[in-house]
């Protein structure tokens, strides 16, 4: 997955695109 997971702010962003992709 991209590098920004490592990052606390940018995870929280990765989590709701997730979300998303499941509704999606």
């Amino acid at each position: 997955m991209s590098p920004s997971y490592e990052n606390n702010g940018e995870l929280v962003k990765l989590r709701s695109y997730q979300r998303r992709d499941r509704g999606g």
